[in-house]
């Protein structure tokens, strides 16, 4: 019942955060592998890249974290030759601050 509003939030989002990935390690969670093979299908539906959003000062694990969803990207049959992964934060409007009456 719910599906397109997901899409449209994945399709406006297009993020991956830490919260995807087991603890300070690049190996996806359950969670990550699902919302990765979600947006795998939208963009070879729609188009896109996906955005890594992390705070990690960690380059090398935020690299391998790359490294990890470009290759998942590349199992699901997409060409992640070009920008297909971008370190960035989450893309879309984000929530309006509400005014006071």
């Amino acid at each position: 019942m719910y599906v397109y509003m997901t899409d449209n939030a994945l399709l406006a989002d297009m993020t991956v955060t830490d919260v995807h990935f087991l603890p300070h390690r690049p190996l996806l969670n359950e969670l990550g592998r699902e919302r990765l093979a979600r947006l795998a299908s939208l963009i070879q539906a729609y188009g896109g890249q996906v955005r890594l959003d992390t705070d990690s000062p960690d380059e090398a694990l935020v690299n391998a974290r790359l490294n990890t969803i470009a290759d998942f990207l590349r199992d699901a049959g997409l060409d992640t030759g070009q920008a297909l992964v971008v370190r960035d934060q989450a893309g879309g409007r984000g929530m309006r601050p509400s005014r006071p009456s």
